[in-house]
This record gives C-alpha cells, structure tokens and sequence, in this order.
C-alpha cells in the first residue's frame, strides 16, 4: 500500500513539475499583437498608395489566432477600410496621400490556455517618392527616389526635389545612407533651395545632419533659436534612423521612425515654400528612401524610346529632353549623345552631368537650355548606349532658343510651320 501511495505521489509531483516548467516556459499572460505593413507608395504619375499588411500574434503556444476586427482611419477621422474576415492578412489599394491609424484586436490563446481579445494600433504615412530635378554629382540609387554621391571631389554634391510644398502642411521622410569612409555625414536642408549654389555647414542655415565614423554615430538638428542664433539639438544616438519633418502651418517638428510623437519643435516660424535639398561631401554617402506628401510639380511629358529612328519626333518647349529609360541589366550610368539633323555630333555625355540609372523605369532629364548645354533650336536625335552596348533612340524637336547657340544647329523647320 506505502509503495502504490508513494508511486501515486511521485507520479503528481512529477506531473505538477511538468506543467508548472511548461507554463514557465511559455511566457507572460497574453500575446502581444503588431501590425507589419508593407507600404508601396504613389509616384507623381500615380499618386495612389497601396498598403499589404499582416497583424503578427507573439505567443509560445501553437494557437489558431483570428481576427476580431481590423479597420483604417485617416486623420479627419474616418473609416477608409474595413477587414473583411478572421484571415491575420489583407491589402489596402488606391489610398490617398496621407497619415493613417490600424486599430483592431485578434483573438488568440494567452499562456494558460485561454482565448483571449488582444487590442493592436499602428500609425502609417502614405506618400510620393521623390522626384529629383537638380543634381549635383549624384545619382539616383539604389532605387529613382533615394540618391547618393557619385564623386569624391573635395565640394559638396546635392540634389534637389520638384516636390515642394507652398503653402499649408506637409511632410517628409527619409533615412541616410552612408560610403565605406571613415567620416560619413549627410545634410538635409530645412528650406527651398532652388537653386541649391554652394553649401557650407558652418553657415547660418538650418538643417538635419545624419553621421557616422570616427566622428561619432547620430543624427543632430542646427535649428535657429528665438534670439537670432544658431545651435544644435541631438535627436537621436542612431544615425539609421528614420526621420521626418512636418510642416503644420509655419510651425516645424520633428518626428522618429514610425512613431507619431514629436521629438522637438523648431523654436521659430517657418513661412515660405518647402522642397527636399539634401547635400553630402563622401562618396556613396547620401539619403535613402525620400517619401513626402508634398505635391509634385505639373505633369512632364516623358517621351519614349526606339530602336531605330523613324519619321516620329517629340517636341522640347522648354530646353528640357524628357525620356523614360527602361534599366534592365547593370545599374551604370547611361552613354548619351546628341546628333542634329545631319547626322554631325552636337554634344556628347561629357558635356552634361552623369546619367545614373536603378532597375526598372527611369524618369530622366538632360538640360539643353543654358549657356554651357544648350543645343539650340531645331531637329536633333539623342542616342543611347546601355552597359550591353545596345542602342535606342529619340528623335525630338527642341522648341527653345538660347542666345549663346545659333538655332540653325539643329536644322529644319518647327512644327506647324
């Protein structure tokens, strides 16, 4: 009898034992719950955004988790979208530039084996990539709107978007991405820098400053105080992160990563116009990812190319060819020249600033309108080589004049004439 009571009390213990490690092992009482989107922002040719998303359950049991609900609230706020069934994943298509919030809850099993609701939230941005329209030794990469230098001359390169708020709010994000150098620091100027002339980060001019190396690791804000000075303020020890500035009126603040919480308020006004300018001196180093909601300039007609020329042509009116380049092998920067109407070469790819390109479409601009670039008015052809050597064509009539070149350079007659 001693011997089956103990067996019994040996087998509870051991039993108890088990259990009690099991649950241990197992965590706190609920699950946490995130929502993981996977945002594909609009462009200036559609400016629509699409949002896929998954809502992730933490939990150490093997549990069937549902969805309870999930909906999408713009800032005013209203429903913009409604999950349609228990399923944790959904895509959201055709949303407007904008701030978004999810909020929801999924049922899922706790470490004691009970259901339970878990409630989720998470704020999103949906915006437009960039559109660069001045360059200043650098180049679109590794994707057409995030940019890097692409020299390592002892003056500072920039680049300049054509999206730019005017009046009213707006905002804009990005993070920085840095070359092998042992010094790597990146400007992104608070203003409308058009055009971007010379840089100089000891001058009184605000802006953020993502660095790394031997100089140390962060990003930093030079901001002009409400006395008239100029100082800096540390935003953050992590030079990878994401920031974003918002522009609410003439008041500036500064957000971090996906978190809707402002970080610091720039102590002065801000009244004017607003582009994305940002400035760096080390190779490779640049910004990555530019999003913002600031509305994009008119519409540009990008012309398409061809293979062989044939009687069709483009008209230039504004000293400006436009051309849509499909990237499908190396990500090199694009052979160009330009021939008149006599087949006689007018200007060649050293005449202008590189050409990169990223895989895909690439929106490219050359400018013939100035003084040093400009072709004069007439028919031309521009001619393009890819790193396979193969070549594609557009023919185009540059309806724009420029003293400093004779317009009988391109020959023939304008349109309609």
């Amino acid at each position: 009898m001693m011997k089956k009571q103990f067996g019994l009390l040996l087998l509870l213990v051991l039993f108890g034992s088990s259990s009690n490690f099991v649950f241990s092992q197992r965590g706190g009482s609920n699950p946490s719950v995130t929502v993981v989107p996977t945002i594909t922002h609009g462009t200036c040719f559609n400016p629509k955004g699409v949002v896929d998303y998954v809502v992730v359950v933490s939990s150490h049991w093997e549990n069937e988790a549902s969805m309870n609900s999930l909906q999408l609230n713009d800032d005013i706020p209203e429903v913009v979208y409604d999950h349609p069934d228990v399923s944790l994943t959904g895509t959201i298509n055709d949303l407007d530039v904008g701030v978004y919030t999810f909020s929801g809850s999924v049922t899922a099993l706790n470490s004691t084996g009970m259901w339970v609701s878990v409630p989720f939230s998470a704020t999103i941005w949906v915006g437009i990539e960039t559109i660069w329209t001045e360059k200043i030794d650098m180049v679109a990469s590794p994707n057409s709107y995030s940019a890097k230098r692409n020299a390592s001359i002892q003056t500072y390169g920039g680049i300049r978007s054509s999206n730019t708020v005017v009046t009213g709010n707006g905002w804009a994000e990005m993070n920085a991405q840095y070359g092998s150098t042992s010094d790597n620091r990146v400007f992104w100027l608070i203003g409308d820098y058009d055009p971007l002339g010379t840089f100089d980060p000891t001058s009184n001019t605000q802006y953020l400053e993502f660095f790394k190396g031997s100089g140390g690791n962060g990003i930093r804000l030079k901001h002009e105080t409400s006395g008239g000075s100029y100082t800096f303020q540390t935003l953050s020890g992590d030079p990878d992160d994401k920031i974003r500035l918002v522009k609410n009126g003439t008041t500036l603040t500064i957000q971090k990563n996906d978190v809707s919480t402002t970080i610091f308020t720039l102590p002065t006004t801000y009244v004017g116009a607003m582009s994305i300018a940002v400035r760096t001196l080390a190779q490779d180093d640049g910004c990555l990812d530019v999003i913002s909601s600031f509305p994009c300039a008119e519409p540009k007609i990008y012309a398409g190319l061809k293979y062989k020329i044939d009687g069709f042509y483009h008209t230039m009116t504004d000293g400006k060819i436009r051309f849509v380049f499909d990237q499908e092998y190396d990500t090199d920067d694009l052979k160009f020249t330009i021939y008149n109407h006599m087949d006689v070469l007018v200007k060649d790819q050293d005449d202008y600033p590189l050409l990169g390109t990223t895989n895909g479409d690439n929106y490219l601009t050359i400018d013939v309108s100035d003084d040093v670039h400009c072709i004069g008015r007439g028919f031309f052809y521009l001619e393009l080589i890819n790193s396979k050597k193969e070549k594609s064509y557009l023919r185009f009539f540059n309806d724009f004049s420029n003293p400093a070149c004779l317009d009988a350079t391109g020959g023939g007659n304008p349109p309609n004439e």
